[in-house]
């Protein structure tokens, strides 16, 4: 009903309705009525339509209403990011409504400006969290809350009541009583000291409860994991495709505990079967249960440095669904038949159980490709030559991806060792190997071949879609690598293919790590959504996530469709329901999945700031990743942390900004600091409550040791991708 309501609002009616009005056009029954009043109530706090004067109902677009997440800049901004994925509206001091960083909130289109959309908060229809982090203190008016979030701006007033066992100076949640606005500051009340704000156990505590992540599951929850997990297998193994004498891989890190994909391949004279086995999460994990609440809850599994918030008990995670070698593991498999080409022909979909032959970290994967045969580590000849045929056709599929256009960023990844007290004690960062290469081509074959069987039964489905960038993102990107002194085409829409040329052109060159940084921060973010719009990054028709089911929601509900729609085909009432319920679990697992990666990436940052407050005035060598007015953003080539360089720490001289070259020139000496230059710097200054680094050019003769010492690390060359065109 909420569908069909929004439907007429936004489409038909000419004008907003009164509710017996809309119930006359939509010939309601009148024993639906209250559903229609509960449905237009439900959409009206979902921010879809508006409830104006008259008692009349409105599409919020009709209006220039637009829902929407706030995103809080490090200079204080506040932007508006449209759910429909349009673009950010900038919404001033005075016009929040005291709307938070995370908050969801409808807000009205006030001005079309030349340098993008302003807007003003209406509604918050959702704060982000009803608890803070923040540093206890006190001054002659009595105890507040400075937020630990360097994104939130206003004190939160304490109850001094709440205060026991609180110190000044230390971490507390503080459950917010009575919200702010632009006036005047939240209040609430100290429901949980975290301790001293130097320790790392207390910094993640605080983290995750920032987050809104639940460290500890429910007792139902653990009982009900524990339970299923040790129910015998034998009876359910007798009804599915025995693959136990197949061989089957998974290769994963390292350090990994949960493992949900493996891994076969079969050879024909004509092309190759590829196996893609996925830990049968759906099996244990019943809808309506306690376990499947609490995961739609969650939606996602979260990665933080030094510990992983899960989304399913360990019971389950890291035992009964992990594919452990040496073990039976029920899997969900899809089988995709390539030919010589590796173009795929044929999927198929299939209840399995399989038993594992071998566990291999990447590493371990690598050194057999490298080698071409057998190494100490892996020396089972069936698992070599299996290999070896997997890393042959993951090079076919890298082809045909790039040839049709996808883009290929290469980003390196952060690793942060911590010593036993969880102190950072080194900054490096993961090359990508063949062997990363072969899980991620054979993951995205699947991924694919399922979503295209989604597609083609013209059923709700839930896919992983990556919609085209905005025009002026696009335009705004263009003019920065030209600066750079490259080119992207105009065109009336920007192909995938284009984008990858221009990485093509970049490659190899000391702005590579720069161009794709800016390039991905000016694509949109990929959501979950039941209307496949396809997948621009990848340059993908239909995609969808089915091969984490231990980790991501999504993936659990698509092995959930896969097996209904193959039994039974659910029709009328009862697939509306079907629909409306996956609408609501795709939103509710990107929102999940938005502030885990928040979570990821603060928990990097926190131990980056915390690694650099020991190396005050080390020299590092950089590249220049920023220009602005008031100086030079720098991200540290090794170390990959970021820092500035404020452009009155630049004493030789004075610097002018030039915006189109990106640029800073000095007036006396012509000196130019340009966009992806290398340069040294030396650590100035580290400020954790702000997550900033300081940073200033160092004395000439520690610029020469630091750059012989880059050259005697041996920094191990990049082999040049291998490109079909």
């Amino acid at each position: 009903m909420k569908e069909e309501i929004l439907q007429h609002l936004s489409e038909q009616a000419g004008r907003p309705l009164r509710i017996r009005e809309l119930s006359r056009r939509l010939q309601v029954p009148e024993e639906d009525y209250p559903a229609l009043r509960a449905s237009l109530r439900e959409l009206v706090r979902e921010g879809r339509i508006v409830h104006i004067r008259g008692n009349r109902y409105a599409a919020a677009e009709r209006f220039d209403m637009v829902t929407g997440i706030v995103s809080a800049t490090r200079h204080d901004y506040l932007f508006v990011e449209p759910e429909g994925g349009d673009e950010d509206i900038f919404v001033g001091p005075n016009a929040t409504k005291g709307a938070l960083h995370g908050d969801r909130v409808q807000v009205k289109v006030i001005a079309h400006r030349e340098k993008g959309l302003e807007g003003r908060v209406e509604r918050i229809l959702r704060h982000a969290n009803e608890s803070l982090v923040g540093y206890l203190m006190r001054d002659r008016t009595g105890w507040y809350a400075v937020p630990e979030d360097p994104k939130i701006k206003p004190h939160i007033l304490v109850d001094p009541a709440s205060v026991t066992e609180a110190e000044e100076d230390d971490l507390v949640v503080v459950r917010i009583e009575r919200w702010g606005n632009e006036f005047r500051s939240p209040w609430g009340k100290v429901t949980e000291v975290l301790g001293d704000a130097e320790d790392p156990e207390v910094q993640t505590a605080a983290l995750i409860r920032r987050a809104g992540l639940a460290e500890d599951f429910p007792p139902e929850v653990e009982a009900e994991a524990e339970r299923v997990g040790e129910e015998p297998l034998s009876a359910v193994i007798a009804a599915r495709l025995d693959l136990r004498q197949k061989t089957v891989i998974t290769i994963d890190p390292a350090d990994a505990k949960d493992f949900d994909d493996a891994i076969s391949i079969e050879r024909h004279d004509d092309g190759w079967t590829v196996g893609v086995h996925i830990a049968d999460v759906s099996h244990y994990v019943r809808p309506d249960s306690a376990l499947d609440t609490e995961a739609w809850q969650r939606g996602t599994s979260v990665y933080l440095v030094g510990r992983v918030v899960p989304m399913l008990p360990e019971a389950l995670s890291n035992e009964a669904c992990s594919l452990r070698p040496d073990e039976d593991s029920l899997t969900f498999s899809c089988f995709v038949r390539l030919d010589a080409q590796g173009r795929p022909l044929k999927t198929e979909l299939a209840d399995t159980v399989i038993h594992s032959q071998a566990r291999l970290a990447y590493e371990h994967a690598q050194a057999v490709i490298e080698r071409g045969g057998a190494t100490p580590e892996v020396k089972d000849r069936v698992v070599v030559a299996d290999l070896l045929e997997m890393a042959k056709v993951a090079e076919l599929l890298t082809r045909r991806r790039m040839d049709r256009g996808t883009i290929d960023f290469d980003l390196p990844e952060p690793i942060i060792e911590l010593d036993a007290a969880g102190n950072p004690v080194r900054l490096h960062h993961r090359p990508r190997l063949a062997s990363h290469r072969l899980i991620e081509e054979f993951m995205i074959l699947a991924n694919e071949a399922v979503a295209r069987w989604g597609e083609e039964k013209g059923l709700p489905f839930v896919y992983r879609i990556h919609d085209a960038p905005d025009p002026e993102r696009i335009a705004e990107f263009r003019e920065f690598v030209a600066s750079l002194g490259f080119g992207l085409k105009k065109a009336p829409q920007t192909t995938p293919a284009m984008l990858s040329r221009l990485l093509d052109q970049v490659e190899g060159t000391p702005v590579e790590a720069l161009v794709n940084k800016v390039m991905l921060r000016h694509l949109r973010q990929a959501v979950y959504s039941v209307d496949n719009r396809g997948h621009f990054g990848l340059a993908s028709r239909a995609y969808c996530h089915f091969t984490s089911p231990i980790r991501r929601y999504p993936d659990l509900i698509t092995h959930r469709l896969l097996r209904r729609y193959r039994d039974q085909v659910p029709a009328g009432p009862e697939l509306d329901r079907l629909e409306g319920w996956l609408r609501a679990t795709a939103e509710q697992s990107s929102l999940r999945e938005r502030a885990a990666m928040e979570a990821e990436r603060e928990s990097i940052k926190l131990k980056q700031i915390a690694f650099m407050e020991e190396h005050l005035g080390d020299v590092y060598p950089g590249y220049i990743s920023g220009v602005t007015h008031f100086g030079l953003f720098v991200e540290l080539e090794e170390l990959l942390v970021d820092g500035l360089i404020h452009i009155s720490e630049l004493g030789d001289d004075y610097y002018v900004y030039e915006e189109k070259g990106y640029r800073l020139v000095g007036e006396r000496t012509g000196r130019v600091f340009r966009l992806g230059d290398r340069i040294t710097v030396q650590v100035l200054k580290v400020d954790r409550a702000s997550r900033q680094v300081d940073f200033v050019l160092p004395p000439p003769e520690e610029t020469d040791e630091a750059e012989e010492a880059t050259k005697t690390r041996g920094r191990r060359k990049k082999p040049k991708k291998k490109k079909g065109r």
